[in-house]
């Protein structure tokens, strides 16, 4: 199989995955509660980044905690952070908001890296190059 006939095979609109984040979120009997994460395609990556940008002296900036937010809330796909009914039961009314109010810092920090990974920002440029050559 040559690389256009994989790239055929595989495309990439809807990888998921499941991630536990803490010992914090647990269920009754204690088993870990994962999250269903989902890579984001370089549309939907560049769609959160043109979201998190403020205006700054010279141009637009990039507001890295808007950044995680909206990276964790368009990359979790399970349970959804855009849940009407659950934002309304604790008296949230924007995704933002339930997020911060569910979620620790560092919970939130660890799901935007394995979504930022899941999503192909895992390995630097000059390992995928040392891999290529192997």
């Amino acid at each position: 199989m040559d690389l256009r006939e994989f790239l055929q095979r595989h495309p990439v609109d809807d990888i998921r995955e499941k991630v536990v984040v803490g010992e914090r979120l647990r269920d009754e009997a204690g088993n870990p509660l994962a999250f269903e994460i989902r890579a984001l395609t370089a549309d939907a990556f560049e769609k959160v980044r043109r979201a998190s940008e403020r205006p700054g002296p010279n141009g637009p900036v990039l507001d890295a905690r808007r950044f995680t937010e909206y990276l964790v809330i368009e990359g979790v796909a399970a349970p959804s952070f855009r849940d009407a009914e659950a934002m309304a039961e604790l008296s949230c009314s924007t995704p933002e908001q339930y997020l911060a109010k569910t979620l620790l810092a560092g919970e939130i920090l660890k799901l935007s890296a394995a979504i930022q990974r899941l999503s192909g920002f895992d390995t630097s440029l000059d390992e995928d190059i040392q891999t290529a050559k192997n």
